[in-house]
């Protein structure tokens, strides 16, 4: 009876702390002017910014929370989540002996 009720208990606490990965958040994504906010099982940046309808370019860069992560690294933050991305933009130097055109994570 006792072992029964251990179970029971292991099982209810396993679904309330969150079922691991399953757990839903809230994450707000901001992109430029644009910011939406959703409820997500998603821990990938790159699968987020895809729900909200959002494609990253390679070169460009995502803040979990202020804090640089990369596209396809698990966001393992508890809580509510603000997920930045940070466009590549072109610049072109004005300086002679280094003029060209470069890509450069704002």
């Amino acid at each position: 009876m006792v072992e029964i009720a251990y179970e029971n208990f292991a099982v209810l606490f396993f679904v309330l702390t969150g079922c691991g990965s399953l757990a839903e958040r809230e994450v707000t994504v901001i992109d430029g002017n644009s910011t939406v906010t959703l409820t997500t099982r998603e821990r990938l940046p790159i699968l987020i910014l895809a729900e909200v309808g959002i494609t990253p370019q390679p070169i460009d860069r995502v803040l979990v929370n202020g804090v640089p992560q990369r596209l396809k690294e698990e966001i393992n933050t508890i809580g509510k989540i603000q997920l930045e991305l940070r466009r590549a933009v072109k610049m072109k130097s004005s300086r002679q002996m280094a003029s060209g055109e470069y890509l450069h994570p704002r």
